[in-house]
């Protein structure tokens, strides 16, 4: 009888765990390279933080923002477990990770640069061997035709992360940019827009990309302190993302 009980318990757990993972996403922040920000000396100024601070702040208020439009069962690296070489989940999953520059919505194909100039065929073949294998350099595309996107170069590897931290879906912030728009004029021509752009993909548990695009917010070159800008702007952000997930 004990036996059967215990087989009965065994049985319940396995399912729960299933379940439980079945309705898991893996949140992973943007690495500091791939990290843009053109309004970075401005910023730091109002609001008395490093340059590390604030890409901190950055990263974690995003996340954080996204787990609270997305629920408890969005888990950030810090709170998800790994078995692998690195003692941080972020580093392990970016390691795992191609990034490069896709159309939106069946735009023409381009081929683009790190620095957004059209390039040959040869140069297009050298720049995707430059950006591989996680942190390399922030590319600077065109959000309007274009997104930074990720795919996974060890598929092994990445399901046995996603098992690890019990996830079905992992959601990557490929990178993470603020950019000026002097062409468009703000408040009687006295300030002009800036945009927050989140690139991000979102992977099953087996490595396969499913979705992915670029959140976009616009604010005002008169709106410098981060914590602020993070307070009026990350929650649309964040639920632009989770719409796709």
């Amino acid at each position: 009888m004990k036996k059967f009980i215990l087989i009965i318990i065994t049985i319940l757990f396995s399912i729960s765990s299933v379940f439980s993972q079945e309705g898991n996403v893996l949140v992973v922040p943007f690495g500091d390279r791939m990290f843009y920000n053109e309004a970075t000396s401005a910023m730091l100024k109002a609001s008395g933080f490093s340059y590390s601070e604030m890409i901190n702040y950055f990263e974690s208020s995003l996340v954080s923002d996204i787990q609270k439009q997305g629920g408890r069962g969005f888990i950030s690296c810090t709170g998800a477990v790994t078995t692998g070489e690195h003692s941080d989940l972020k580093t392990e999953v970016r390691s795992l990770l191609d990034f490069y520059l896709t159309p939106i919505n069946g735009s023409k194909k381009r081929k683009i640069s790190l620095f957004g100039r059209p390039t040959s065929k040869l140069e297009s073949e050298k720049e995707k061997s430059e950006i591989g294998n996680g942190e390399t350099v922030s590319l600077i595309g065109d959000n309007k035709t274009s997104y930074i996107a990720s795919k996974v170069n060890s598929k092994r590897d990445f399901a046995r992360l996603a098992k690890d931290a019990g996830v079905y879906k992992v959601l990557v912030i490929n990178e993470f940019d603020i950019k000026e728009d002097m062409s468009s004029p703000y408040n009687n021509g006295s300030e002009h827009l800036r945009q927050i752009q989140v690139h991000y993909t979102v992977f099953d548990a087996k490595g396969n990309s499913i979705s992915g695009g670029v959140a976009v917010e616009n604010f005002s070159s008169s709106e410098n302190n981060i914590k602020e800008i993070v307070k009026l702007h990350f929650p649309n952000l964040a639920k632009q993302i989770v719409r796709k997930i």
